[in-house]
């Protein structure tokens, strides 16, 4: 019988030396390409990858377009939102307005979760 637990890996009464190897093997492979998945992410169209330790929008190619600022996101309201409504939801959700265009795309600065 093979108990694994999430970091340790325990050998209750394996019978042979190569299920041994075997159960070794797959229990890294598993922890191998599980940490490779926290380092990408799709989003939609959008592909991610977090390259020594800062994430990068990449191109079609996986080539780092630009980096991906983890405190700012950028929103755009619906037509007919009043600049009170904005205000409310700004004081509401402790965020911080950077910058606008002219276009109704809205940078705010969210607190750092960490």
């Amino acid at each position: 019988m093979l108990k694994i637990n999430f970091f340790h890996l325990t050998f209750k009464t394996i019978k042979t030396k190569k299920l041994k190897i075997a159960a070794t093997l797959l229990f890294f492979s598993l922890l191998s390409s599980s940490s490779i998945a926290q380092n990408n992410f799709n989003n939609g169209n959008n592909q991610y990858s977090k390259i020594g330790g800062i994430w990068f929008l990449l191109t079609q190619n996986g080539n780092p377009v630009f980096e991906v600022e983890p405190t700012v996101i950028t929103v755009k309201f619906d037509n007919g939102v009043s600049d009170q409504q904005k205000n409310n939801i700004y004081s509401s959700t402790n965020v911080t307005v950077l910058r606008t265009n002219s276009l109704g795309y809205i940078d705010l600065e969210i607190q750092n979760p960490e």
